[in-house]
């Protein structure tokens, strides 16, 4: 996926912003909190999502 492509698409998400950290990576957040990091200038460019923990129910 071209990054132009995964950022008009993290783009369309509410309230999502994004700003150059680092000096390389276009990061993507909502309220301050990232969860998407690319390198766009890599090629290919890549990304990496930041997923919530995962929850595991007692018992399980």
């Amino acid at each position: 996926m071209p990054i132009e492509d995964l950022q008009a698409l993290c783009l369309r998400l509410p309230g999502t912003t994004q700003d150059l950290k680092w000096g390389v990576h276009l990061c993507f957040s909502v309220g301050g909190k990232m969860y998407l990091s690319t390198l766009p200038d890599a090629q290919p460019p890549t990304a990496s999502f930041i997923a919530p923990p995962r929850q595991v129910q007692a018992g399980l």
